[in-house]
């Protein structure tokens, strides 16, 4: 993904929209940046890779951001907010694997008698 240019002292939503897939989105925050950070500009990267749409998809995981970037000091640049992208990577996994044990639960269903 290329952000040709993103101005600075604010917060930007991306979305990443497909139709038949599960929209979501991410947060870039260009706020806190010194000025002569600013001169040469920074490379982002962003993954937009989506996922099929799944009836039993739990949506309020998608009303938060699934990354959050922001300037760090240390690295003089625009970073990916690590623990927090971490934890809402590991829950969208869980709801993952959580929807295919009921698929794998209804194909088991379908092929024998289920109580």
């Amino acid at each position: 993904m290329v952000f040709s240019s993103l101005n600075s002292g604010s917060v930007y939503e991306i979305y990443f929209v497909c139709d038949g897939y599960h929209s979501k989105y991410i947060t870039i925050d260009t706020r806190n940046i010194p000025e002569e950070a600013l001169l040469d500009g920074f490379d982002i990267v962003a993954s937009g890779k989506l996922f099929p749409f799944m009836a039993e998809f739990n949506l309020e995981l998608l009303r938060q951001p699934v990354a959050i970037m922001k300037y760090e000091d240390a690295s003089k640049g625009i970073v990916v907010d690590e623990d927090y992208s971490s934890t809402r990577i590991e829950m969208l996994q869980e709801e993952l694997m959580r929807i295919k044990k009921f698929e794998d639960q209804k194909e088991h269903c379908r092929h024998s008698v289920c109580t």
